[in-house]
């Protein structure tokens, strides 16, 4: 059951009162509130008019510094905000959740590039060539360095991480130092594969629709492959079943449901996603950048 959003306060905390559903913990695990703005004027469905949001002065910084998460009670589960610079990039976040707070800090350079980032007591730091390729990285004492290639692809990664990245002559990922990537001929993902496979490895196919939107992720299992194999003839080279299916439904290029099918357990979990006018006012001609109101799930 989808529940309707009745109320918003100025300060973006979304309302949803247990009494309108018969288990307000399956109606709604989390609430996602993206934009203030997309809200102003949200009425309950029905026959009878809900009353107007207060009209406030609202600028587009404003509207976009808020995210608060609620739970189906009439309570704030957790909340996140957010503050903008000058230029509207983000300079900090305030997590708020469960009672306890974490303040999270950001810096760039320049040219709008990320170089810092102090997360509760982790600190990030980035440095960049002159075309904005990573040229350093590091989490706390751990430093990487890159090194990128004319095409401005990387082709080695050393320090905390060592990685010899690959590429296809489309320049699409093919090798990430854990992973091989398989792409189709319109340079979409369709198959990724673990660099070592024994019994009980992942690995991940993905179909898209005509629009090249992704339709389907489907994880599998390699079970009853013989140690062996595949340098001992005869030996058996397992199969890869399905353990899970993650299927998408769009409106557009607006994504309406996810459904994940655990083919193990078994069970299936559906999140709804509500749209409103997304950065261009209208519902889709930003392809629905900024227009998420919430998230249901089921």
């Amino acid at each position: 059951m989808i529940c309707e959003i009745i109320s918003l306060s100025l300060n973006n905390c979304v309302i949803c009162p247990a009494g309108l559903v018969n288990n307000a913990m399956r109606c709604i695990e989390k609430m996602e509130v993206l934009s203030f703005a997309n809200m102003i004027g949200f009425k309950k469905r029905g026959t009878k008019k809900q009353p107007s949001v207060p009209s406030v002065p609202l600028s587009v910084s404003v509207a976009k510094n808020w995210l608060r998460l609620c739970c189906a009670r009439p309570y704030v589960v957790s909340s996140f905000n957010y503050s903008n610079d000058s230029i509207g990039q983000r300079s900090s976040r305030t997590d708020y959740c469960n009672g306890s707070t974490v303040i999270n800090n950001f810096a760039y350079n320049e040219r709008k590039e990320l170089t810092t980032a102090v997360m509760s007591s982790d600190e990030y730091s980035h440095a960049y060539d002159d075309i904005g390729n990573r040229r350093t990285s590091s989490v706390n004492a751990v430093s990487s360095t890159y090194t990128a290639n004319q095409l401005n692809q990387y082709t080695a990664i050393t320090g905390g991480i060592s990685i010899t990245p690959t590429h296809d002559f489309d320049g699409n990922l093919t090798w990430d130092g854990r992973w091989h990537h398989i792409w189709n001929g319109e340079n979409r993902p369709i198959k990724s594969v673990p660099g070592i496979v024994t019994n009980g490895t992942c690995m991940f196919e993905y179909r898209y629709n005509h629009k090249n939107l992704r339709v389907e992720k489907v994880k599998k299992q390699l079970f009853d492959r013989d140690p062996g194999y595949p340098m001992t003839p005869g030996t058996n080279p397992g199969t890869w079943n399905p353990i899970e299916a993650r299927k998408y439904v769009w409106d557009g290029f607006n994504i309406t449901a996810e459904i994940i099918i655990n083919h193990e357990t078994p069970a299936t979990n559906i999140s709804y996603y509500r749209w409103g006018l997304d950065l261009s006012g209208t519902l889709q001609g930003a392809v629905g950048v900024g227009g998420l109101l919430c998230d249901t799930k089921v």
